[in-house]
């Protein structure tokens, strides 16, 4: 792989699809080394305001970190909480949700894990080592494999246990994680960077939607104040003039994917496309936002269309430009004016009458395709960082897979 050499000598592993491995390595199955095993701790109560931590599958990232920040506190006795104490070099595996996830158990505050989590105690061999070969490539595809109805079934212990895995010497095992932790250190600060750059590409997007829809592309123009706190001063031949003027939002029309026969008309949901019909309800252009699910989310749709009832749709233009309108809905924050509670949902009614600047179509037209040039040329950068975080995380998973099935020898390296 790269500049990283293999071993002198190798071995068949007599595992088909590990082939060969360091002819000093060993292969054992997760049971031989696993010292105890449990299932989670289960409770139905509300969350309390201090006392004993639960651990959740969402309190783990994808790098096996696991955070106590925001894991709510339960009522437990002190028999259990003994049972499901978490300790320093646990592994917490999810038994659903993303197939493979886990997390190490570091420094360990006062907590207990909950009952969709199986923890997993190993002997002999080293926990940071064992961290990396579980966030294999080898090991999350092979645990698929052991589930015998793909990604969406339950993990169950016995699953994890009857998995093979590599082993090094322990020496070995501690400078190969400490290799990995060192370079996927440093893979992960440059995807940090590039994460940042594409917030601040997001964050220039919307500010120049945001100008360009309210203030105009000209900032020569007279300006004056449009009465209205948030939005300031407009250009002085703009108006102020509420949205159920400027256009009319209806709720989209229920179709249950049963009820649907495959073509090649989106079904817009508050998601974006969810699925094709083989009608059309709408005419092209449509403008939509999510009005329940996905609060908030604008989509813009060139074709005959169907609006799902999770959307609300623009039903009436009134001889405005659809895709300044589409741009104006952007800049709106939408997903703050949600009305449910449990169940988030944009409600019309709250829309229309708000007040808002407008312009001619004319106008409406130059500032949309201005809009439309100018936030092309920020996708095309997006892509670009975004294929660059792709390729760093495909090495990332490719470093340490080669690493921890023996297919480099990084003893070396770090000297």
């Amino acid at each position: 792989m790269g500049k990283y050499q293999g071993y002198e000598r190798y071995k068949d592993s007599g595992v088909e699809w590990l082939g060969e491995i360091p002819e000093h390595w060993e292969v054992y199955q997760v049971k031989r080394i696993t010292q105890s095993h449990k299932q989670g701790f289960y409770t139905n109560q509300s969350y309390v305001n201090e006392g004993v931590k639960l651990a959740r599958i969402t309190d783990i990232d994808d790098f096996a970190n696991i955070s106590f920040e925001k894991m709510p506190f339960v009522e437990i006795d002190v028999k259990d909480e003994r049972a499901f104490e978490i300790k320093d070099g646990d592994f917490l595996f999810a038994r659903s949700g993303t197939i493979g996830r886990f997390g190490l158990v570091r420094n360990p505050e006062r907590a207990i894990f909950a009952s969709y989590l199986i923890s997993f105690r190993f002997k002999d061999n080293s926990p940071e080592y064992l961290r990396f070969y579980f966030a294999s490539d080898y090991f999350k595809k092979n645990l698929i494999s052991t589930l015998h109805g793909g990604a969406n079934q339950n993990v169950h212990a016995e699953n994890i246990k009857e998995q093979f895995l590599p082993i090094p010497p322990l020496e070995e095992q501690n400078t190969i994680a400490q290799f990995l932790d060192h370079k996927t250190s440093q893979i992960d600060a440059l995807i940090a960077k590039k994460e940042a750059l594409l917030k601040k590409l997001d964050e220039k997007r919307t500010a120049l939607i945001s100008h360009a829809v309210t203030k105009g592309l000209d900032p020569t123009v007279p300006m004056k104040d449009s009465g209205i706190e948030w939005l300031g001063d407009i250009p002085a031949h703009w108006e102020v003039i509420r949205i159920k003027r400027a256009f009319v939002l209806q709720r989209g029309i229920d179709i249950r994917q049963e009820d649907q026969t495959e073509g090649v008309v989106p079904v817009v949901s508050s998601g974006g496309i969810a699925s094709y019909h083989n009608i059309a309800y709408s005419k092209a252009p449509g403008v939509l936002v999510g009005r329940k699910g996905t609060v908030g989310n604008v989509h813009y749709v060139d074709v005959d269309y169907w609006p799902h009832d999770t959307t609300l749709w623009v039903i009436e233009f009134y001889d405005n430009n659809p895709r300044f309108i589409y741009y104006k809905l952007l800049s709106m924050d939408l997903e703050n004016w949600d009305t449910g509670s449990a169940n988030p949902t944009l409600n019309r009614n709250l829309i229309h009458p708000l007040k808002t600047s407008w312009i001619s179509p004319e106008e409406q037209t130059v500032i949309a395709k201005y809009l439309d040039k100018i936030t092309a040329e920020i996708d095309q950068q997006k892509a670009k960082i975004k294929q660059a975080i792709d390729l760093l995380k495909e090495y990332r998973t490719a470093l340490i897979t080669n690493a921890v099935t023996g297919k480099i020898d990084v003893r070396q390296v770090l000297q």
